[in-house]
């Protein structure tokens, strides 16, 4: 079956152009999901978009934050994992640190996957290719140290961690991207999280060939329908040295 990879890259920066779009509005409707966080009119926009990608590949699945999950399709060939707006929070706050992630996953492989802040770039995998377009003048490169989650750094998560530069940025998604990308040495979040969040950025990761796993040292298994233990990202020595340093699973709340 032929992939077209181009037509699903145009469906990602259409929905992440949405949510741009949006985002200069004041507005735009916010609901509340309890303790999954916000869900604005965005969210829900980039969603529609998105779910053109079933119809890009037939027979192929569509698991969303924003759309039902149906048990009966854990075994679907392709699955499509989407986050239409990973970092809600960050959104509805004005911080431009959120993203549209995506990744297409076949038996445990994720072939294609995009992680777009439409304020600054579009990073992408094909087939294990990295690919990146900039739509900003000011994307973070060559920084140093570790990226942290925003909400994690102020609950002070990481206050027993030595050794090591933390930097609170937002969406998981958009921070694995940055790791992939080589803005940061690595990431590590101490909260659970779902596939959508993070499928997308770890598909940036391995094409990057770096590690990612949860905070136990396990590699992510896709299409499970239940929540991960964390993340660790970065290269891997980075990794390995952090697992053998520090009790990450102690450490996750």
């Amino acid at each position: 079956m032929e992939l077209k990879f181009e037509n699903f890259l145009e469906i990602v920066e259409e929905a992440g152009q949405c949510i741009l779009e949006m985002s200069r509005r004041d507005d735009y409707t916010v609901g509340d999901k309890g303790k999954a966080g916000p869900v604005t009119e965005a969210d829900l926009a980039a969603n529609q978009i998105l779910m053109k990608l079933r119809n890009e590949l037939e027979g192929s699945w569509y698991i969303s934050e924003e759309s039902d999950l149906d048990p009966a399709k854990l075994d679907s060939q392709y699955v499509w994992i989407v986050d239409p707006m990973d970092g809600t929070r960050e959104f509805v706050e004005g911080v431009p640190e959120y993203a549209v992630s995506v990744a297409l996953v076949r038996s445990q492989r994720i072939l294609f996957s995009a992680v777009y802040n439409p304020h600054e770039a579009l990073d992408y995998q094909i087939e294990g290719k990295l690919g990146f377009k900039a739509v900003s003048d000011n994307c973070r490169n060559n920084l140093k140290g570790i990226c942290v989650s925003r909400s994690e750094w102020k609950r002070n998560l990481f206050e027993d961690f030595e050794d090591f530069e933390f930097h609170p940025v937002g969406s998981i998604a958009y921070k694995l991207a940055l790791v992939a990308r080589g803005s940061f040495e690595g990431v590590i979040s101490l909260r659970p999280k779902n596939e959508w969040d993070i499928a997308g950025g770890v598909g940036l990761i391995q094409a990057a060939h770096k590690t990612a796993c949860d905070v136990l040292g396990r590699k992510f298994q896709w299409n499970r329908m239940c929540k991960l233990e964390g993340v660790l990202a970065g290269d891997d020595s980075f990794v390995r040295n952090t697992l053998a340093s520090y009790d990450l699973h102690k450490a996750f709340r």
